[in-house]
């Protein structure tokens, strides 16, 4: 979720039921995350191309190789937060960007019904 020049973890899994740690990733230094928020689209990097702080968050997801995505939900054009999944490399990662985009209709029609 996108809280300021930060973005924190508010929920998570691993397939393998490894417990994931609390995630905070700065929004003002150079890595995916400011990128998918001045792009406004889905970003991916390769383990060997991160940054330490993207690296990071790689590995805190249970994979130090392979790839990391990082995709916008957006209510409108405004970006209230990003799904971070982590992929070996070669698999795609299919539909995630069709669930960010349900994800962020449906946080709009929450915050409309909230405001009736």
């Amino acid at each position: 979720v996108v809280r300021g020049k930060a973005a924190v973890g508010w929920i998570g899994f691993c397939r393998d039921a490894t417990p994931l740690p609390a995630i905070a990733v700065p929004l003002d230094h150079h890595g995916l995350f400011p990128a998918v928020l001045s792009r406004k689209i889905t970003v991916r990097g390769e383990s060997g191309n991160l940054n330490a702080l993207d690296y990071l968050l790689l590995a805190s997801l249970g994979s130090r190789f392979g790839d990391l995505v990082v995709a916008p939900i957006k209510v409108g054009e405004h970006i209230i937060a990003m799904f971070a999944a982590a992929k070996p490399s070669g698999v795609r990662l299919d539909g995630l960007e069709q669930i960010a985009e349900a994800t962020g209709a449906g946080f709009a029609r929450l915050m409309r019904e909230a405001s009736r």
